[in-house]
Order: C-alpha cells, then structure tokens, then sequence
C-alpha cells in the first residue's frame, strides 16, 4: 500500500509540472525532442541500520546497466525513465555471531565476515531540470523502484566452517523504493548523439531485510556514478537562446 502511494504521487507531481511547464512556456507545442539511450556505471551500497550486532560495513563497488527514455516537455525540464540491471554488494562483519544465535558460552568463536550480494531490477522515475544558461547542466529527481532477482551471502570466516554460499533471497524483501536526487552534466557530441555524466543517490524507504532476521530496520542507500549515451530520435524545433 505504501509503495503504490508513493509512486501514484510520484506520477501525479511528474504530470502535474509537466502540464504546467507546456501550460506557461510559448515554444513548448513545439518541443518533440525524445532521447532514447543506453547507461552504465559503478555504484556502491551503504546500510543505514542501528544494529549492536555490526561492528563493520564496508562498501562494496558494484555496476549497472541499462537503457533510457527521455522525453523533453520544455527548454528546461524533461521526464527521465530507466530501466537497469543493478548488482551491488557490501561486507559485514557481524559480532560474537554463535553467542548471538545460541544461549552457550560461544565468546571463543570469531566474528562472522560476510559478503552480501544483491542483483535489482531498477527503474527510476525522474524529472530532469537544465539549470544553467546553456542547458548542459541538470538536476534529477524522483524516485525509484527495486525488484529483487537475487541476493546471496558469501561467507569469509574460515574458523566457523570454512568459505560457503547462501542463497539468502528468504532474508530479504524482493521490492525496494525510495528518493532520488542527482546531478548530470550533457555533452552534445553533434544534432544526434550526446554523452552524459550522472552522479545519483537513490535513499531507500522500505525496510529490505525480513522481520526475524534482524533486530534492527535496514535501509538501503546507493550512490551510482553512470555514463548515458543517447540518441534524439527528432529533433527540437526550438533553438537555444
């Protein structure tokens, strides 16, 4: 119920300045200009969790691929669509592990270091603002869904029973959805193609990790740096001032 509310309202605020913009800008009947593209970059994944049982998080940097829409409504202001294969991972550390799990004197055995890996089904949902005079800078936001293919852990304390795999997609909800915000800049390499930079943080709303496997709400914050390329299937017919 949440994440359909969430992203009605996401919806109705994209429309709503949409229709506001074409409303208010005299050269927006004549704005055609749709980008469709391909993105890729590197991301890393931080947890926001309060949890006595980490003593460590380290980030881990990971990738994502995908294409994009982009659909130009007026001289500064643009609904963004992506849809990415998103694989991102962090390290963990988990204190006193077996005295956490069981009531008998286990303070002997080490910490549990672990790697979790996550691979999403992301779809960002975004408004793009150019800024400055030439309209190569940009601010994104929006918000963003996550379906979860899979998430597995990977053990690196030998001690316990040696190096192993989990399939840990029972530990973790398969939907994630939160904020996000990001700036870009757009180099134009002629009429057709350009090259943009983004640098985006998308902050997770939803708690990811199944009530019994932890003690603590866990959110999900991933910082992304992405490289779009991306073509003008028409072109505007509305020339920069």
């Amino acid at each position: 119920m949440k994440k359909t509310t969430f992203f009605t309202a996401l919806l109705f605020f994209a429309i709503t300045l949409t229709s506001s913009a074409q409303a208010f800008d005299p050269y927006a009947k004549y704005l055609y200009s749709v980008k469709l593209g391909l993105t890729g970059g590197i991301n890393t994944m931080f947890l926001n969790k309060k949890s006595p049982l980490y003593q460590v998080d380290s980030p881990v940097i990971g990738y994502n691929v995908g294409a994009s829409f982009e659909k130009r409504f007026s001289e500064r202001v643009s609904l963004v669509l992506n849809v990415n294969y998103q694989k991102t991972s962090y390290n963990s550390e988990i204190v006193n592990y077996f005295r956490y799990l069981t009531t008998g004197n286990s303070a002997a055995y080490p910490n549990l270091k672990n790697e979790i890996v996550f691979e999403y089904l992301n779809i960002p949902l975004l408004l793009r603002f150019y800024i400055n005079y030439d309209k190569q800078l940009f601010i994104d936001a929006g918000g963003y869904y996550n379906h979860l293919i899979t998430a597995k852990e990977f053990n690196k304390q030998t001690a316990i029973r040696g190096p192993f795999s989990d399939d840990s997609n029972q530990i973790y909800y398969s939907e994630d959805a939160g904020f996000v915000l990001g700036l870009g800049y757009n180099f134009e390499v002629d009429d057709t193609n350009n090259f943009a930079i983004v640098l985006r943080d998308n902050y997770g709303l939803l708690n990811i990790v199944q009530t019994g496997y932890l003690d603590t709400p866990t959110y999900a914050n991933v910082v992304s740096l992405q490289l779009n390329y991306t073509v003008n299937s028409n072109k505007s017919r509305v020339k920069k001032k």
